[in-house]
């Protein structure tokens, strides 16, 4: 609206017949004849409403530029939002997942606990089966050794039977005796026979059983191995999840760490360019005045005129500012650059003194000077300042602080006799 009454009014200022005794010219202007006097006080202002009207219309264009990126970063800001909730969803569903498969591990080292003290039984019942055999072997041993025997025996029974049957007539009742034991032996020959094949059988019976079991634990041993490669998939697995959970974790605090980043932004934006209209939205942006200089929020002014420090602090404040307040290292850096680009080498007063309290330094607002900042001089031969040096200014010493751009960006605090003519650094909220 402001800019519409602005554009209307110089077109009007155009269109005013200013006669004087100069000859008039006419001149061709948005499809109308304007006649406009040669008067040089109505041309200078002529020009001066054109150059507003183009001025007017670039920060029309500035607005506008500074409505789309405001609507960009909202669009942006909502997709942020978006992609966080899917991958808190996202989150949640690997976290059931892990759940399940800390029960199915739990469930295998249960199932695998119950195969080792299977397994554990059946060599047990193996090793008691093997010293069962060893017995029955050895008693086949026996057997056979006694079978040796009585074939032995049999053997010298008949020799002696043939030798002793020309004495048949004597010794038949001895003969008769023999042919029983003969007899009795033959038998019970027949019968340790029987037994030794039915040991035999059984030691074969064993050995089957041996074979059926040894097959088990061989299936026991398969199905043990099985579980144990299982059980090392889950647990890569699981592993894998976990590395996938961090990861997510990582991306969330990297968008919350973006978001929080354009919430500031956004901030930033309402405090330099804030909205002048609220049915518009329209936005007006802060800057310094001319000859001042912007640093976050703030503007600086270093003086070209020289006074004492007393002086300058007076001119400081009629510009509705004060004398400069260092409060970080970044603004050390920045003021001590711009007093280097601004002219020479030279001193400029800021907004620190100890005149109430000696050795008490204070800013012009009457908080102390922080250890924490703090860029007193220190000189090569070991002495420092403040110093408080009474030989240059015997009445009062030195109570004034100021900074020489002589010295080196963190070491160039000094101080100096207030009535002293130097430049001065004011400051000022934007």
């Amino acid at each position: 609206m402001v800019l519409q009454q602005l554009v209307s009014w110089v077109q009007n200022s155009q269109s005013v017949n200013i006669h004087s005794m100069s000859p008039s010219k006419t001149e061709q202007a948005d499809g109308r004849t304007v006649r406009c006097s040669l008067n040089p006080e109505a041309a200078r202002t002529t020009s001066h409403c054109r150059n507003l009207t183009a001025q007017l219309l670039s920060i029309s264009e500035a607005h506008a530029q500074l409505q789309t990126s405001v609507m960009n970063l909202t669009e942006l800001n909502l997709q942020l939002v978006y992609q966080s909730e899917e991958l808190a969803s996202n989150n949640t569903h690997l976290t059931s997942i892990n759940r399940i498969l800390s029960l199915e591990a739990a469930l295998h080292q249960e199932i695998i606990s119950n195969l080792t003290e299977n397994n554990q039984q059946l060599r047990e019942e193996n090793g008691r089966l093997t010293v069962l055999s060893e017995v029955f072997a050895d008693e086949r041993d026996n057997m056979s050794v006694a079978i040796g025997v009585l074939e032995r025996q049999n053997d010298n029974l008949t020799k002696l039977y043939l030798r002793e049957k020309e004495k048949e007539q004597a010794i038949v009742s001895s003969n008769t005796n023999l042919r029983r034991e003969l007899r009795e032996s033959a038998d019970n020959n027949t019968l340790l026979w029987a037994q030794s094949q039915q040991l035999l059988d059984q030691n074969v019976l064993l050995q089957s059983e041996n074979l059926k079991l040894n097959e088990t634990v061989g299936q026991i041993r398969a199905q043990q191995k099985k579980c144990q490669r299982e059980w090392n998939l889950a647990d890569a697995q699981e592993h894998q999840i976990r590395f996938q959970n961090q990861n997510l974790t990582k991306e969330i605090a990297l968008l919350s760490n973006s978001v929080q980043h354009l919430h500031e932004q956004f901030s930033s934006l309402d405090h330099y360019c804030p909205v002048v209209n609220q049915t518009t939205q329209e936005r007006r942006c802060r800057s310094c005045d001319d000859g001042w200089r912007l640093f976050r929020s703030k503007c600086y002014f270093l003086s070209s005129d020289s006074g004492g420090w007393a002086h300058a602090r007076s001119q400081c404040q009629s510009q509705g500012a004060e004398l400069l307040i260092i409060d970080s290292q970044e603004e050390q850096s920045f003021v001590f650059a711009m007093s280097m680009m601004s002219g020479p080498k030279g001193r400029a007063w800021v907004g620190m003194t100890d005149m109430k309290t000696e050795g008490e330094w204070r800013w012009v607002d009457g908080r102390l000077v922080r250890d924490s900042v703090q860029y007193w001089l220190k000189r090569a031969d070991g002495s420092s300042e403040p110093d408080d040096w009474q030989v240059s200014n015997k009445e009062g010493g030195e109570d004034c602080g100021h900074l020489d751009t002589a010295e080196t960006e963190f070491s160039c605090w000094m101080d100096g006799p207030c009535n002293a003519p130097y430049r001065w650094i004011c400051e000022k909220a934007l």
